[in-house]
Formats: C-alpha cells, structure tokens, sequence
C-alpha cells in the first residue's frame, strides 16, 4: 500500500478511544485492534491473535514504553510489536498492521 493513500475510511471519534487500551473496530467485515497510546500515537493492527486463535488482541495489555502488546490466556503469554505487529517471541508470526491517523478529531483508517 502506498503511504500516500488518499482513500481514509472514517472509524470513530478520537474522543471514543481511552489512552492505555484497546477497542475493536469493525471495518469492511474485519475486525481490527485500535490502541491510543498516552503519548497520542495511535496504532490498528489485526484483532486476530493467530496463536491464541481469538478475535482478542483488543484486550491486550499496552506496554507504553517498549511499545508492545501482551495477551495473556490460558496461562500462555504473547507479546506483540504495535509497530510492526510481529511477534516478539516467534518471528515468523506477526499481526497485520493498518496505517491510521487522526482528522478533524475522527480516527480514519486506510484499508488496500
């Protein structure tokens, strides 16, 4: 996708989102984490956890200063890059990651 996409498809309000955790969003019938960090970043990756095998990433905890995402289930712990989505400890595995920005206070999301 190129990094100039001038096709943004609006989500929510930026008020809607809490700094610190997720949300799930329903965007062209998938599901996608959300994740305003403190700092105001904000990040949408894929809200399928592949290992877990649950639309659960949105609850995951955010680690704000490492930027990473850990779930826990089951007493199985899996972290994630926000940036990149990859799995920090199987590199092979990764979340798919959307590029999301923030206009006239309303989160927009770009989709291929």
């Amino acid at each position: 996708m190129s990094r100039y996409c001038t096709d943004w498809q609006d989500i929510c309000a930026l008020s809607e989102l809490n700094p610190g955790e997720g949300v799930c969003a329903l965007v062209q019938d998938q599901q996608l984490a959300l994740f305003l960090l403190r700092s105001g970043q904000l990040f949408a990756l894929d809200n399928h956890d592949p290992l877990g095998k649950a639309n659960s990433v949105f609850r995951a905890r955010v680690d704000e200063e490492s930027r990473t995402l850990a779930l826990e289930a089951a007493g199985q712990r899996r972290r994630y890059c926000l940036h990149s989505g990859r799995n920090l400890e199987q590199q092979e595995i990764s979340l798919a990651t959307f590029p999301v920005r923030v206009k006239n206070n309303r989160v927009q999301l770009a989709l291929e």
